[in-house]
């Protein structure tokens, strides 16, 4: 698969729509999504893709907002609407199904009584998002002065941008400008000093008036009474230091022979002239060998170990007792020879470097011995479990948490994308009402990410090793690993595109406001919406079906309604029979596989997975 294809494929076709509701150019920046239908043909190798579903957005209604009736968009993150608006499509090629149309996406299932349906074996769904999903895919380790995968939609998201020059610099961290700081102190972040010479802001080091410029080479600390020797060394004085000691910096001892002096040892009256040299002490019964290496007796000891000072071990190998290492049984070859202590599940490359192992950590975080610092996330730690740190540096986050996201205002209800995306890699990504028709769930075989910063191991921790242990799932469902790519080609409206391009006079750089979505049906295909409602509405309009989105709650539940009513009595599926289903809560939780898999998951895997607000959920069709 190739994944430059599907981002320009997704790209043309955000190309295609209509202004209205595009980001501004140089000024406002989006996030893209989309669904890809790959259909392959059964005879011959051609392959045809076709976006079906596009979604662009990064903003969440807080709590507060959300409508007890269904009519608000609770989140406008463009990976969810690039979701809602493909199960818009899929009931949309269900319908058509159900009545006689035929689908380019559904098949029967032979010699089922009531209408169930699959997908055709020659069809699958691939996920395409400009940026990394917010949450925990985005906890990435920090290579270099990149932006946030997903920033937090409050405070300013400008930052500086530094115009392109004949040779291209790598960025370093933002330090706090002076006029006055030379390029060396502004490159390190050092605090200026206007009496520092070059040499010591090359250094970085304290000025002091009386250093000579040696010491201010050195940056070591001022003693007016230091030799020029002790000077370049930076060593304290002491009045009846030889030159020698002097030189070393060592205490004076007035015993100490001219060796000891040399060496900084401390004397005792029996030691060998070896001893004074090595600085040892003494053992009467220690070879030469082990006086001059300083290890202490062991009549057992082999002359190996005796010249390494190893302690013995009658089972170490003539290679451990060289190295000095402690006998581990299971230890392989490499290990014995670094000294490292066992664990079957490090890496080549941990048990060259000594490495503790934490799962969690990416190949790249492994390879440099941890990340020096991360990619932020402005998703915030679930109530009632573990929190972030925030400690400096590469301990700001934990990884593995369930997130909700940032809101404008009050506090949203709304989970990341890295945590929708791991649920819909188990449960797919249909929803609960489509399941009543479905033999299982519909996942995507693969999530292609744009240019942007990236780590396929977060990607693959946060949507699939989460759930990986989760089982005793109904037939039809499984813990699915996509495929995960990246591709080269950058999103033009990205903040960093929109930040190259900005020119005074535009005012700040910010997150577009509204809201896209974009889905392959026949009536009102194209959505554009602003805090949750239609864009443009009027107050006046709000509680009509003028100000609802296409892809709201109770407008998905009408579409699916429509599809039940297509349905012949005599295949209607065994959970729509019953005469007390009326309210969206009680369709969706009359699916019983699904909300099967779902209990599973959450016990298993999310336990601390808030639960929907219920009076949020028990709003029934209109008319009904």
């Amino acid at each position: 698969m190739d994944a430059d294809e599907l981002a320009s494929l997704c790209y043309g076709r955000f190309q295609d729509l209509p202004r209205t509701g595009k980001p501004e150019a140089g000024r406002e920046w989006t996030l893209l999504s989309a669904v890809v239908q790959v259909t392959r043909s059964a005879h011959t190798d051609s392959v045809v893709k076709e976006v079906v579903s596009l979604g662009t957005g990064s903003k969440c209604i807080g709590q507060a907002s959300m409508s007890p009736t269904g009519e608000v968009l609770n989140d406008s993150h463009a990976e969810v609407l690039a979701r809602r608006g493909c199960v818009r499509y899929l009931t949309e090629e269900l319908r058509q199904a159900l009545s006689g149309g035929g689908s380019t996406v559904w098949e029967r299932v032979p010699e089922a009584q009531e209408a169930r349906f699959r997908l055709r074996a020659h069809v699958s769904f691939v996920l395409f998002t400009s940026h990394t999903p917010c949450g925990d895919a985005s906890i990435i380790p920090m290579v270099q002065n990149q932006l946030l995968p997903c920033p937090a939609v409050n405070g300013s998201m400008k930052r500086k941008v530094f115009e392109e020059t004949e040779t291209p610099r790598t960025k370093l961290p933002r330090s706090d400008h002076h006029p006055h700081r030379t390029e060396a102190e502004s490159e390190q972040g050092g605090v200026l000093d206007p009496h520092r010479t070059e040499a010591e802001r090359e250094q970085g080091g304290v000025l002091d008036p009386h250093r000579t410029e040696a010491e201010s080479e050195q940056g070591g600390v001022l003693d007016p009474h230091r030799t020029e020797a002790e000077s370049e060394q930076g060593g304290a004085l002491d009045p009846d230091r030889t030159e020698a000691e002097s030189e070393q910096g060592g205490v004076l001892d007035p015993h100490r022979t001219e060796a000891e002096s040399e060496q900084g040892g401390v004397l005792d009256p029996h030691r060998t002239e070896a001893e004074s040299e090595q600085g040892d002490a003494l053992d009467p019964h220690r070879t030469e060998a082990e006086s001059e290496q300083g290890d202490a007796l062991d009549p057992h000891r082999t002359e190996a170990e005796s010249e390494q000072g190893g302690v013995l071990d009658p089972h170490r190998t003539e290679a451990e007792s060289e190295q000095g290492d402690a006998l581990d049984p299971h230890r392989t070859e490499a290990e014995s020879e670094q000294g490292d202590a066992l664990d079957p599940h490090r890496t080549e490359a941990e048990s060259e470097q000594g490495g503790a192992l934490d799962p969690h950590r990416t190949e790249a975080e492994r390879e440099q011995g941890g990340a020096v610092d991360v990619h932020r996330t402005g998703a915030k730690c679930v109530p009632g479990g573990p929190a972030d740190p925030l400690l400096p540096g590469a301990g700001y986050h934990c990884t593995g948490l369930l997130r909700l996201k940032p809101g404008r205002g009050d506090r949203t209800l709304s989970l990341s994308c890295s945590d929708k995306l791991a649920r819909w890699g188990v449960l797919g990504f249909q929803g609960a009402l489509l399941s009543h028709y479905l033999q299982g769930g519909v996942y995507f075989s693969a999530v292609v990410v744009g240019k942007c910063p990236y780590s396929q191991e977060a990607l693959h921790r946060a949507m699939f090793l989460r759930c990986s242990h989760v089982s005793g799932l109904p037939g039809g469902f499984s813990v699915t690993s996509p495929l995960l790519l990246q591709s080269s080609l950058e999103f033009p409206f990205s903040q960093a595109q929109t930040e190259l391009r900005h020119q005074a006079g535009q005012g700040r750089v910010s997150p577009c406001g509204a809201a896209i979505s974009w889905c392959k049906v026949p009536e009102q295909p194209l959505d554009v919406t602003a805090n949750g409602y239609k864009h443009g509405v009027t107050k006046k309009a709000l509680g009509t079906a003028k100000a609802r989105s296409l892809l709201c709650k109770r407008n998905l539940f009408e579409s699916f309604l429509s599809v039940v009513a297509a349905t012949p009595p005599a295949e209607l599926p065994l959970s729509l029979r019953a005469s007390e289903l009326r309210t969206y809560w009680d369709y969706k939780a009359a699916s019983a596989q699904y909300q099967q898999a779902w209990a599973r998951l959450r016990s298993q895997a999310f336990p601390l997975w808030p639960r929907s607000d219920r009076s949020l959920l028990l709003f029934p069709a209109t008319g009904q």
